[in-house]
């Protein structure tokens, strides 16, 4: 008898374990849509995600453009430099990154060919400035080709040209 009851048993307990066919396909559909869903939106975090660093890279040249131009580098009396980031959208080489300068020659705070200073700055080939555009103190907005941003000791604001 207890060999009858122990067959019955070990039976019931191996028709009860594991999965069914329609719980396997339901457990598998689930596993794909989730797995779907979460290479789709990859492409685009992994995008927002080099996007920012692209601006933090931007964002440490401009204040280390800004700590030359208060600090003092040079020789003595020659601590009124003016440094600064110039960005143009003029063409294609000019779109794919943005020139550290110290104004030097004119004066005049803008960039002039002569006047690069240091690492130049070059985006990441999956981006470009598109478009450069100013707000005046009367928040009318309008598109430029071009701008320097620059930096005065003994002030640490932007000024921008």
């Amino acid at each position: 008898m207890f060999h009858n009851h122990y067959t019955k048993h070990r039976l019931s307990t191996i028709q009860n374990g594991g999965f069914g066919l329609v719980e396997l396909l339901v457990s598998f559909s689930i596993l794909t849509l989730v797995l779907g869903t979460i290479m789709v939106r990859q492409d685009s975090f992994n995008a927002a995600v080099l996007l920012r660093n692209q601006s933090y890279e931007i964002a440490l040249h401009a204040r280390e453009v800004q700590m030359y131009a208060v600090s003092i580098l040079g020789d003595a009396g020659d601590y009124r430099d003016i440094y600064g980031l110039y960005f143009d959208t003029t063409n294609a080489t000019n779109r794919s990154g943005y020139k550290i300068y110290k104004d030097t020659t004119t004066g005049d705070l803008r960039y002039s060919d002569s006047e690069e200073f240091g690492v130049q700055g070059k985006l990441d080939q999956r981006f470009e400035i598109g478009d450069i555009r100013t707000i005046d103190s009367s928040g009318s907005s309008s598109d430029v080709d071009s701008i320097s941003v620059v930096f005065q000791r003994p002030n640490f604001d932007a000024k921008f040209f």
